[in-house]
């Protein structure tokens, strides 16, 4: 009986040890040799295929730094398009390793679907797109509306909290596909499309055949934190996950950028920019990586300004919010020591 009862446990030992092993994201990305990375494939700014048909955007460059920090090569990797019913689904199965998809962080997500956000890296909040035909300038004045809505979104609670609160009803018209929401507005079949503003600020600079038939409705209606999304249970990957944001919004307060991250001949007497350099300290220590994969991230995608600047000036919406904390603004880091 101790002999089975030794075996047992040592047979337990191994597995457990393998399934621990085999549980580590970056162990599992770095044996692959690619990351997995789940984006949309159609969302200005953030991820949206360019003239050659790749995918740029904010979404996509922080997916090719996540690239750089473990490879030191932003082109190591996939980016794995789904869809807002599909994304928790792909990362929960573990089809992708993170998830950048504008996905707005909220309690029940945090807390139920065995999945985890990482820092913010966007702040954001959801509003409403109507044509002018309907003569409406406040979302206060679209009692009993139709409202499209995509199935896998947080829209559809928001949008039902605003009106319930406002006393007011509305219709409910559920379509995943973008382009067939258009379509619905430009049919009438809704009244308004409610999604985060920067959705709205995408959807009308491209997909509209007269932009400025269109309006987006200045109320702000819920809070929307973008963040990365990972498994739970696989801390070192979240910290890594967590520092790529840390490190490009870190470089924008130094005044590191993606010219001079590893440029020789910038003075090195900060302290914080040796540390991201790997000059002084052990950045690359807690995951076997090297020393300055923190420049390699500022080099291959930039800092947080040049992030902002080259994906989402084109929507037309100042940093507001997302300016630097020394600005006035929201996004801040932890200091890199």
């Amino acid at each position: 009986m101790r002999w089975c009862l030794a075996t047992a446990f040592a047979v337990f030992a191994t597995l457990w040890a393998g399934g621990a092993k085999a549980d580590s994201t970056l162990a599992a990305v770095r044996e692959r040799g690619v990351l997995n990375c789940g984006v949309t494939a159609g969302l200005l700014g953030f991820s949206a295929p360019d003239a050659q048909g790749v995918l740029r955007g904010m979404d996509a460059d922080v997916c090719r730094g996540i690239a750089a920090a473990v490879f030191g090569d932003p082109s190591k990797v996939r980016l794995m398009v789904t869809t807002p019913t599909q994304r928790f689904i792909a990362l929960q199965s573990g089809t992708i390793d993170v998830l950048l998809m504008t996905v707005t962080m909220n309690s029940s997500r945090d807390t139920g679907l065995g999945l985890i956000f990482g820092n913010t890296y966007f702040y954001d909040g959801q509003g409403f797109i109507a044509s002018k035909k309907l003569s409406v300038t406040s979302a206060k004045q679209l009692s009993g509306a139709s409202v499209c809505l995509q199935p896998g979104s947080d829209a559809a609670s928001g949008a039902t909290d605003y009106f319930r609160s406002n006393g007011m009803e509305f219709k409910a018209v559920m379509i995943e596909s973008q382009q067939e929401i258009v379509s619905a507005l430009n049919a009438g079949r809704c009244d308004v499309f409610t999604t985060d503003v920067t959705g709205l600020a995408s959807m009308k600079a491209k997909s509209f055949a007269s932009p400025d038939d269109w309006i987006i409705l200045p109320e702000i209606i819920t809070k929307s934190p973008f963040a990365p999304v990972v498994r739970q249970g696989d801390d070192q990957w979240l910290t890594l996950v967590r520092w790529v944001v840390n490190t490009v919004i870190d470089a924008e307060d130094l005044g590191i950028d993606s010219k001079t991250a590893k440029d020789p001949s910038v003075k090195n007497d900060n302290a914080e920019i040796r540390r991201m350099r790997g000059l002084d300290g052990e950045a690359g220590k807690p995951f076997g990586l090297p020393n300055d994969w923190p420049s390699q991230v500022v080099a291959a995608i930039g800092n947080y300004g040049e992030l902002y600047n080259r994906n989402l000036s084109v929507l037309g919406l100042p940093r507001a919010l997302n300016r630097s904390w020394r600005d006035g603004g929201l996004i801040f880091a932890p200091s890199f020591r």
